[in-house]
């Protein structure tokens, strides 16, 4: 078993001691190194895009970057998003960055997963700036995969993205 899926099960193992123990849970950490980064990709769109549908993810469009790991290598993708956003309500505005393996199309969210649980924009107010920044849960293997981020309105009635930049680095260990 590899040292960080060791680090993990003792990480679980302790909080799952701790809740019944205790009774109270406590949120794990899980801390990632790298060296130095190997390589940035940076894209950026000036035109306004709304999220078209309610409760599901869309691509936004211009926010997706194809990144190759070097075959015998290992890298930690690490992405950043900002943006004007507005989001009107009810509810929240949530964006997610996700890769995909062009290889055999597995796709999996950065790090930390927080899916909708993640408010990028709150319902309400004017034209502001906010941020995304995530990371792959470990170091990825060779191979070529699509970085995208989506959003998606969570029972909102509107939610408009402006002037957004994507930024993706490819970490060695």
């Amino acid at each position: 078993m590899s040292k960080a899926k060791m680090a993990a099960l003792v990480a679980t193992v302790a909080v799952v001691i701790s809740t019944l123990v205790v009774g109270t849970a406590y949120a794990v950490s899980f801390f990632r190194v790298g060296t130095t980064t190997s390589r940035q990709y940076i894209i950026d769109q000036t035109n306004p895009w709304a999220v078209p549908a309610v409760n599901t993810w869309t691509n936004v469009p211009s926010a997706s970057v194809t990144v190759t790991i070097p075959a015998g290598t290992q890298r930690l993708i690490s992405a950043r998003f900002n943006a004007e956003s507005l989001c009107t309500g009810p509810g929240w505005c949530s964006v997610r960055v996700i890769y995909v393996r062009t290889s055999n199309g597995a796709t999996a969210e950065l790090a930390p997963q927080s899916g909708t649980d993640f408010a990028f924009d709150s319902a309400g107010g004017s034209w502001e700036a906010h941020s995304i920044e995530r990371t792959s849960a470990g170091f990825l293997p060779a191979g070529t995969y699509r970085v995208q981020v989506q959003a998606q309105r969570v029972n909102s009635t509107q939610f408009r993205l402006d002037d957004y930049l994507t930024n993706v680095s490819l970490i060695n260990p």
